[in-house]
Order: C-alpha cells, then structure tokens, then sequence
C-alpha cells in the first residue's frame, strides 16, 4: 500500500508533466488558429480584388489561395516562440535551452547524418506495408497524403519545411519540452519528447517517422545542444525533401527513384557500422541513463499529456480517413 508522500509525489510529477501536454495543446491551437486566419485575410483579399476589376470570371477563382495558408505557419512560429520565451524567461533559454555539452566530431555528426536520412528506409518500409494493406480493400493512403501536401506546395513551404520548421520544432520539442523532462533522466526526456514529437505531426503517414527522427534528434540535443540538432534537422529536410530532388530533376524517374534510394541505403549501412563499432558505448550509455519506470506512469497518466495525446489521436485517425475519402 503506497504512503501518503508517495501519492504526492505522483500527484506533483503529474502535475510537472501536464505542464508540457497544456503547452504543446496551446502551440497546436495558435498555429492551426494562424493558417485560419492567413486563410481567412487571403479570401477577403480575394474577394476585394475581384470587386475592384470588376471580374467577371468564375467565382471559384476567390478561393484560389485558400491552402496557401502555409503563411500561418510561419505566423504561428513566431508568435510561438514569443510566448514560451515569457513562459520560461530569458535565462532559461540561455543556461538551459541552449547549453552545450560534448563537443561534436566530424566522425559523430557525419554518423548523426547518416542514422537521421537512413530512417527514410523505416519509412519507406512502413508506407509500402501500410499502402499494400490498403490496397486490399481499394484504398490507397500515399496518392490522398501527396495531394494534400501539394495543395499547401510551393515556395512557402519549402521555406517553412526547409528552415523554420527545423527551427522552431526543435525549441520546443528538444528545447522546452526535452529540457523540462531531462531532470528525470535523458533517456526518458528523449523518449518522452519524441513520442509528443510524432503525435504532434498528427497523420499516421509522418508520425511514426517523426517519432524514429525525434529518437536521434533529442540524442544529439541532449549530449551535445540544440543547435546542433536544428543543424541535422535542417540538412535531413532540405536534402531529401529539396536538393536530391532538384539535383535529379533532369533525369527520367527510374533513375530519379534509385539515385535516392540508393543515397538512403548508403547512409543506413553506413549507421549500421557505425552502431555496431561503437555497440559497446551504446550499451554503456544505456547502462548509465536508465528510464525510471515510475516517471513514464506518471507522464502518460497526466492530464495535459493524456489530452494531448487524445486530440492528436483524433487528428491521425481523421486525417487518415480524409485521405481516403479524397482519392
């Protein structure tokens, strides 16, 4: 039967860790109020410009910008950051957020590089089983996911994806919310922040994938800083996501498809080697930071974590469904 002090201390874990759940739900709530309202502005202006020329064309043309929106993203960063700087206070950030640790070697960031792009195989592995289960059953996940995501295409998001988004995730995954967790040891901040990390994505294309990317990302925040790991984060999208592209552009598919497959597995053999060379210090290191039990309850039992998680189930399982319904 548990004690009087351990029922409070569970009670004040609780409530330490539901302070991260509310924080990311009033993040979520700013940034998809933001596009709403870049939405909002961009059919106004439509709406103005037509009456103004006098436009005769199809009215349909008024929502022409309407998933432009991706301006609210970079809104809703911004004010973000604004907000959980008054929350944390200007010497938080500087002796806790942005502390370093180990020095990076060219041998630890070039390996760092090298697990990141080469989860793209988990990822391709985990589509192509998800899309031939579909399949079965006449669905079809990956063609409704590339529509949306080019509906919100273009040079904006290149930007956000390619620079802000590396940016402002990383301040508050492996900034606020790993920092606030790393009292209680790393390797549960680093779980902790990671699981958040790919709910936060909200689609059950990119959350898992999220989820590995976040494993690697709040390593090399935690044992070396948070630049670092914008650094890895900026180089894992603007590489896969733009340059392989762009560098590929002028030849025929097939060999578009492998040059990039190709780079992957390369990178994931190379990972490999590496874990296994260095197999002794990451059992070492799991040795020395153990994940207390006791902590994971009470995280996943909190308020503000449970809510989180609760709505952002909502989204992927919603998410999903509308990806169906649009093919």
């Amino acid at each position: 039967m548990e004690s009087n002090s351990e029922k409070i201390m569970r009670r004040d874990l609780r409530r330490y860790f539901s302070t991260v759940g509310w924080a990311l739900l009033l993040y979520f709530a700013l940034m998809n109020f933001s596009v709403l309202f870049v939405q909002f502005v961009e059919i106004i202006l439509a709406l103005w410009k037509q009456v103004l020329h006098s436009d005769s064309g199809s009215a349909a043309g008024i929502f022409d910008g309407f998933y432009q929106g991706i301006w609210g993203y970079f809104l809703a960063a911004g004010i973000g950051i604004v907000i959980l700087l008054a929350w944390k206070k200007t010497a938080y950030w500087k002796k806790v957020i942005w502390a370093r640790g180990r020095n990076m070697k060219t041998a630890d960031f070039f390996g760092l590089a090298c697990a990141l792009i080469s989860v793209q195989v988990f990822f391709q592995v985990y589509s192509y089983l998800l899309e031939a289960i579909l399949n079965v059953f006449g669905f079809s996940e990956i063609e409704g996911f590339i529509e949306m995501s080019e509906d919100i295409g273009g040079f904006a998001m290149f930007l956000y994806s390619g620079m802000l988004a590396p940016i402002a995730e990383e301040i508050l995954f492996r900034g606020l919310i790993q920092k606030t967790l790393v009292p209680y040891g790393k390797r549960f901040a680093v779980l902790g922040s990671s699981i958040l990390f790919g709910l936060f994505h909200g689609n059950i294309i990119q959350a898992p994938y999220a989820f590995v990317c976040g494993l690697i990302l709040g390593y090399t925040a935690a044992e070396y800083s948070i630049g670092w790991a914008m650094l890895l984060h900026m180089i894992n999208n603007l590489v896969l996501a733009d340059l392989l592209g762009r560098v590929t552009a002028g030849l025929p598919e097939e060999i578009s498809s492998s040059v990039y497959f190709a780079v992957i597995l390369l990178c994931a053999v190379a990972a490999c080697i590496i874990l296994l060379v260095r197999r002794r210090e990451v059992r070492a290191y799991k040795e020395q930071n153990p994940i207390p039990s006791e902590c994971v309850r009470c995280f996943f039992t909190s308020a503000g974590i449970i809510t989180f998680s609760v709505l952002m189930i909502i989204s992927i399982v919603l998410t999903f469904f509308v990806c169906l319904i649009r093919i």
